[in-house]
């Protein structure tokens, strides 16, 4: 469904993504992990039109991203690190106004009726009348990931959503969630993390990226039915293969 071919991108003299290429499947979970700052939020920019690659193509159901931007766009969602949600608007307001945006030709009416539909899923139906302040973390995040499901897009690309919460009870709650809602949705996920635990414990498959100039070194399937229990012995092995890679280093 999502093809990346020879794909590179600079800043000034610094190369950041290095001939990247590699291909989701419909449905498909895939994890992009690697150490922090080699480029894995800048791909997730390109893979959103956000950011113009310097040499590659990236096409959706054959659809290269800035030939035919409008329908490519169309086809996906993001769901960044940081929720930006509006302070002055409610849960519900806030996700309705992703529809305003992207689907101006939703009614009023039926746009509340996702929103509330979206906010259901994510387990906040009876938070839809609290502005942001009034929130969690992790229920602000979970507006945000609101936002992107009620666009309803074929594919969903992900920013560390968890990496702005505090609680580790908070993200274990939060992944355990991703996971299911991917299990009723499927929908197409790229995921970005540089947690080994988030990367084992949802993906169908690890892109392992190196550090800066970023190239792939290594496709990681993960054969674990779900739900995942991180201590099993085959999810211990992968993550300790993953960080083998990177020579025991704290990525």
């Amino acid at each position: 469904m999502i093809e990346v071919t020879g794909l590179s991108k600079c800043f000034g003299s610094v190369r950041v993504l290095n001939g990247l290429s590699f291909q989701v499947a419909q449905g498909e979970f895939v994890t992009i992990f690697g150490p922090s700052g080699c480029g894995k939020t800048t791909l997730l920019r390109v893979l959103a039109t956000l950011e113009q690659p310097d040499q590659g193509i990236v096409q959706v159901n054959g659809v290269v991203g800035f030939a035919r931007h409008e329908e490519y766009k169309g086809m996906i969602s993001v769901v960044w690190q940081d929720p930006r949600l509006l302070p002055w608007r409610t849960a519900l307001q806030n996700v309705t106004f992703a529809l305003e945006m992207r689907r101006p030709e939703v009614a009023r009416e039926k746009a509340a009726r996702q929103a509330c539909e979206a906010l259901k899923l994510v387990g906040l139906a009876d938070f839809a009348d609290h502005l942001p302040r009034q929130l969690s973390g992790g229920m602000r995040q979970r507006v945000n990931l609101a936002r992107a499901l009620v666009l309803d897009a074929e594919i969903m690309l992900m920013d560390e959503p968890l990496a702005s919460l505090n609680e580790i009870t908070e993200k274990r709650q939060l992944m355990a969630e991703i996971a299911h809602l991917w299990e009723v949705k499927r929908k197409t996920v790229i995921y970005v993390t540089h947690s080994v635990s988030e990367a084992v414990y949802l993906s169908d498959r690890i892109l392992v990226f190196s550090d800066k100039p970023t190239t792939l070194l290594e496709e990681v399937p993960v054969p674990l039915s779900r739900p995942r229990i991180l201590t099993s012995r085959m999810a211990e092995e992968i993550g300790n293969h993953i960080s083998e890679l990177f020579g025991g280093m704290i990525v």
